[in-house]
């Protein structure tokens, strides 16, 4: 018997709205498809499972040139245009670059999902993701919050 403690997430490609555990929140920008790749707000991501999120800006433009989650036992590098990103130091070929499009990082949600240690499920009949993120879970007497 295992109790859930962790985060559900609800997406829909197009739509500026989400549900996390239940709970309706706004997105800057909807997820979107590119090159066969949902692509959704670096932001949200991190922010709605409580991973932290990190940016590094150019100096002389000011605009945004890496993105990573961090926590104890893992780093997730994403650098804006590039197809190159980096896992706990280990260098890894996206299908898709993170990017901006309308002011918003957007970042490779399955790359970035199955990297932070989600469970992803994608319904292309509606076009809608479901994603789970154990956070804190309890079962047999467990406890933990590893990401991997």
């Amino acid at each position: 018997f295992t109790v859930w403690f962790g985060y559900t997430i609800h997406l829909k490609i197009g739509d500026k709205q989400a549900i996390v555990n239940n709970t309706r929140q706004n997105l800057i920008t909807s997820p979107l498809i590119q090159n066969g790749r949902t692509l959704v707000p670096f932001r949200f991501i991190g922010e709605a499972v409580q991973i932290p999120v990190h940016f590094l800006t150019d100096p002389e433009t000011k605009k945004v040139t890496h993105v990573y989650y961090s926590s104890s036992d893992m780093k997730l590098v994403l650098v804006i245009g590039s197809m190159l990103a980096t896992v706990n130091g280990i260098t890894v070929k996206l299908d898709v670059p993170p990017q901006i499009i309308q002011g918003s990082t957007m970042i490779p949600l399955r790359f970035v999902s199955e990297n932070l240690g989600f469970h992803l499920e994608w319904n292309s009949v509606d076009q809608t993701i479901h994603l789970q993120y154990p956070g804190k879970f309890a079962g047999r007497g467990q406890q933990t919050n590893r990401c991997m």
